[in-house]
């Protein structure tokens, strides 16, 4: 499963006539450095960014197939990097806040995405692993 062309077609269709994108690969590269590097999506930084900050609930909700906790766009916010993030409207030819409140609902999906059937969720350790490591930051 290609992640980085999932989560750019998310966006796109999440911010429709909102959206003027460079192109689709401009998307693709600008979200990979958003969350991870490059070509590369880095989930499992993710989720531990998210516990670091506070979220462990939340991240350990979207691990697996069961159901996704919410996110806000300032939660959302406070897992990225505010560099990549202007990177990623600036591809999309989206304002901060509207990019902002679409990722609020994309990052679950991708997480869970990523998670589906265990190749994430087993990166950690199973459930045991990320509810130890939501235990350390909580």
């Amino acid at each position: 499963m290609d992640l980085l062309k999932l989560g750019s077609e998310i966006l796109l269709k999440q911010l429709g006539a909102q959206a003027q994108p460079q192109s689709q690969g401009a998307v693709e590269s600008a979200l990979g450095s958003l969350i991870g590097s490059g070509d590369t999506m880095d989930l499992g930084g993710l989720v531990e960014k998210a516990q670091q900050g506070g979220l462990g609930d939340l991240a350990a909700s979207w691990l697996g197939d069961g159901a996704n906790a919410q996110l806000t766009a300032d939660q959302a916010e406070a897992m990225v990097d505010s560099g990549d993030l202007g990177n990623l409207a600036n591809a999309l030819g989206a304002d901060k806040s509207s990019l902002l409140n679409s990722l609020k609902d994309v990052l679950p999906q991708l997480v869970d995405k990523g998670s589906s059937g265990g190749s994430l969720l087993d990166s950690i350790g199973g459930l045991e692993g990320a509810a130890k490591l939501a235990k350390r930051f909580l």
